[in-house]
């Protein structure tokens, strides 16, 4: 699956709490860069919101994902659905309520900087603007040799 913000929600009722899920972040030059790992951290946040407090504690979440959602928590604290305990409560975080406020960190982090530079500081809003989209694109992997066209 690929995820982004814009599809945050989207992604995260699509997850299976049975399966081996591995959050894989791009980086940017070969460095992590704080908005793969606020993506992930949300992405973790609200996937736990789906569940109760006895499910959560039975969620085996790595190091990573853990220090991800405590960077997405500290910067805008819960994500809709929890609690800072993660139990259930109606309030959005701040990034979904103001999405003005994730433009802005976006907008200091390397690939934030990068689009900068490149004339595209614009995109920073749009890319902040959480759960826009509910479609989730999936990589299909294909054999060597093989056609998605089925030729």
């Amino acid at each position: 699956m690929l995820g982004s913000f814009l599809n945050q929600r989207a992604v995260a009722e699509s997850l299976d709490p049975n399966a081996n899920v591995a959050l894989v972040c791009a980086g940017t030059d070969g460095f992590v860069t704080a908005e793969d790992v606020l993506f992930a951290g949300a992405l973790v946040s609200h996937f736990q919101s789906r569940f109760d407090q006895r499910q959560i504690l039975s969620l085996d979440l790595n190091d990573e994902s853990l220090i991800a959602r405590e960077m997405w928590r500290s910067w805008f604290g819960p994500t809709d659905g929890e609690t800072e305990a993660g139990d259930v409560k109606a309030e959005e975080s701040s990034a979904t309520t103001h999405p003005a406020a994730l433009a802005a960190r976006l907008s200091q982090s390397r690939g934030g900087q990068n689009l900068i530079r490149a004339g595209y500081e614009a995109d920073l809003q749009r890319c902040a603007e959480i759960d826009s989209v509910s479609i989730v694109p999936r990589r299909i992997a294909v054999r060597a040799g093989a056609s998605i066209f089925g030729r």
